[in-house]
């Protein structure tokens, strides 16, 4: 299983995204998530990229400053046509205009069978047959501002 975690971003203008090497600590700090996530399921070919964008940072610090917040597991292939992962890395999250929320998981990551392709590199001959997963692995506040 190929898992990404957080997302990439191909953005003209600006790439908040950097592809950590295996050797950095929090590339380890992630994996080791990955791996309490995944509850002893095995992974392979985990490419970590850590997306920081200043602006939704500070935004998002100023709105969870007396919130409890969690780290959360995103399965990118359940986010809709308003939150695709160049999005969310330029903005954030948007959530729904109707108040309802999104489903964040904290802890337990559950694998369907489905083979995700996010990427243009992502095709049957690239992917040798794995089953590929992306997430986004990120803060969450919990409750409303």
């Amino acid at each position: 299983q190929h898992i990404e975690t957080p997302a990439t971003m191909s953005s003209t203008n600006e790439d908040f995204a950097v592809l950590l090497d295996k050797e950095s600590a929090t590339y380890k700090e992630v994996l080791y998530q990955l791996k309490l996530g995944l509850q002893g399921n095995p992974c392979s070919d985990v490419q970590i990229w850590q997306v920081d964008n200043p602006q939704t940072q500070v935004t998002y610090s100023r709105r969870t400053q007396n919130m409890l917040t969690l780290d959360c597991w995103v399965d990118c292939g359940s986010l809709d046509s308003n939150n695709q992962m160049d999005d969310v890395c330029r903005r954030g999250f948007l959530f729904p205009a109707s108040g309802e929320g999104m489903s964040f998981f904290h802890g337990n990551i559950k694998l369907d069978d489905s083979v995700e392709s996010f990427m243009d590199s992502d095709t049957p001959e690239s992917t040798s047959g794995k089953q590929q997963h992306f997430y986004i692995f990120c803060d969450v506040g919990v409750g409303r501002p």
